[in-house]
């Protein structure tokens, strides 16, 4: 159960999706988990079916959606590469979960992707 809540921006705007909020909560109730001070919890909004399958059957991959996927450093690369999401997952848990599909990427993100648009025409 949530016993405090707390908005960590000094400006929220919860229509434009900017609020980050501080939760205390009360983990007695859930003797399972092994929580240790300083623990975090993730909590991951999901992006609805419907959107999830548009995408997928724009990126061609409507079919593999129950297929796991990984990350491999591509050849030549040595140094640590973080992890977009934690890995093994479906492709279906990584639209679902890991990926914003709801709103426009942000102009830095789509600086680095055209790096791998290979038409003038596109990028």
């Amino acid at each position: 159960a949530v016993v405090s809540e707390r908005e960590l921006r000094q400006v929220a705007d919860a229509t434009a999706g900017k609020t980050t909020k501080h939760l205390d909560i009360d983990v007695k109730s859930i003797p399972a988990i092994d929580w240790r001070t300083a623990d975090n919890l993730e909590v991951l909004p999901r992006n609805p079916t419907e959107t999830v399958d548009w995408f997928a059957e724009r990126l061609g991959v409507a079919g593999d959606l129950e297929h796991s996927i990984g990350f491999v450093r591509a050849k030549g690369v040595e140094r640590p590469v973080k992890k977009p999401f934690p890995t093994p997952c479906t492709v279906r848990d990584a639209l679902t979960l890991y990926c914003d599909l709801c709103q426009a990427p942000g102009r830095q993100f789509l600086k680095k992707l055209a790096a791998f648009v290979s038409s003038e025409e596109e990028r």
